[in-house]
């Protein structure tokens, strides 16, 4: 039986295809149960993977025209790729519609290049079997004063839906934590804002004095608009990176993406001068390749978010007639016990996870990522039902097909990808 058509239809395709010869019931099948052909949905398919993974943005326009260009013989005639056929191709291939999380300015086989020379040098670094060596990552994010978020259940029917919130709502504060491959959290940097940090010798608000004059446990500066520099991340590595190297007795890999304060002459005379290895991510693949981004940040903020929904909840309690903002000291507070929560094995495995361990000297170093991820495209063909031979004639689809950016697609649309094991109890519905 055909997996997905109840035994009565596939009947009716058997009795209909002995009556034409036809031997490829697949072919039989389309999106609307009529008569259609399975090559069209599969080239649409490949071309739609193609596209994205060059990173071209798609909409039901450009699948019709994909639709409309396919050869002759792939289409039934009076085809129109109509709205209704689209969305059902969408339904059946879990094509989403989705908000894109980040702009490239690369092309994705220039970043391929430059992501697999990436883990050739984690590879180097790792041949020198120096057992002191460790891997350590920062990385900025913005913590916002208002935490909440823009959308809260409510009784239906209402128009207007209100959420408490206070005036410094669009306020922020960068953070920046560094974590190690060994399950290590530094202490973080915060930087607040302060509109007069350039136009007086105090570089803070009075208030902070003390916390702007300490690294233990964090490190906090301001600047007028919040967001990191070179001076602070010199003084981040001299004051905070250096001295846990020191006492550590360990040497580091600092391993950063390519925001342009990471890479200042400055910012590399400090890392000389402290002996620690740079290791730049490429533009474009902090997505994949940056511990933080990876599998903490989301953590982090969550964490916090808690924290401030529960200041908030008892604000509300109070009786004064506006709701007082949060204080910088409550963001560092709410952010350092985030922190403190992550346990040595969540933070070590965000960097095995995207390859910055030894496993990548493994025999088979040399496929590495890239080719592991090869293996994910047919497991997905296989999740989709495909048959790959109805794909022959177009085979020279997949070879422009690149694995990482496809694998990165399907997890952000949150799809599973069935084992061996899974499938293996539904082979005989998937023949007929």
């Amino acid at each position: 039986m055909v997996k997905g058509v109840s035994p009565s239809t596939a009947s009716k395709w058997i009795r209909k295809a002995k009556e034409e010869g036809i031997n490829n019931l697949k072919d039989r099948r389309s999106l609307n149960g009529k008569k259609g052909n399975a090559r069209l949905e599969n080239y649409v398919f490949a071309k739609f993977v193609e596209r994205r993974t060059k990173g071209l943005p798609l909409n039901m326009n450009a699948i019709r025209m994909i639709a409309l260009a396919a050869p002759s013989d792939m289409k039934i005639e009076g085809f129109q790729a109509s709205n209704g056929w689209i969305q059902k191709f969408m339904k059946k291939h879990w094509i989403v519609r989705r908000k894109k999380t980040h702009s490239a300015s690369k092309f994705i086989a220039a970043l391929d290049k430059e992501m697999l020379n990436f883990f050739d040098q984690v590879q180097e670094i790792y041949s020198w079997e120096d057992p002191s060596l460790v891997f350590l990552n920062l990385d900025e994010t913005a913590v916002h004063f208002d935490m909440s978020n823009d959308y809260t259940f409510h009784l239906k029917g209402e128009k207007e839906i209100k959420v408490i919130s206070h005036a410094s709502a669009k306020s922020r504060v960068s953070v920046m934590p560094c974590i190690s491959n060994r399950g290590d959290a530094l202490p973080p940097l915060f930087i607040g804002t302060y509109p007069y940090a350039s136009q007086s010798d105090r570089t803070y608000p009075k208030k902070y004095e003390y916390y702007a004059n300490q690294t233990i446990p964090f490190l906090l500066k301001f600047n007028a608009n919040g967001t990191n520099n070179e001076d602070f991340l010199e003084e981040y590595i001299i004051k905070v990176i250096k001295p846990w190297k020191t006492e550590q007795k360990v040497n580091v890999v600092l391993v950063l993406d390519e925001a342009s304060c990471h890479t200042t002459d400055k910012v590399k005379k400090a890392m000389i001068e402290a002996n620690i290895l740079p290791l730049i991510i490429p533009s474009g693949a902090t997505s994949l390749l940056q511990p933080l981004d990876v599998e903490l940040n989301k953590i982090i903020k969550n964490e916090i978010r808690k924290s401030y929904l529960s200041w908030l909840e008892k604000q509300a309690k109070l009786t004064s007639p506006s709701l007082i903002p949060p204080d910088l000291l409550d963001i560092i507070g709410w952010t350092n016990v985030s922190l403190s929560k992550l346990s040595k094995d969540q933070i070590a495995k965000s960097f095995s996870s995207t390859g910055l361990s030894d496993e990548i000297t493994s025999p088979e170093l040399r496929k590495s990522l890239h080719s592991k991820l090869g293996n994910l495209f047919d497991e997905y063909l296989e999740r989709l039902g495909q048959d790959r031979e109805l794909l022959d004639d177009h085979e020279n689809l997949y070879e422009g097909i690149r694995d990482i950016e496809l694998k990165a697609i399907l997890e952000e649309d949150g799809l599973e990808i069935i084992n061996q094991e899974d499938q293996s109890g539904s082979e005989n519905q998937t023949n007929l």
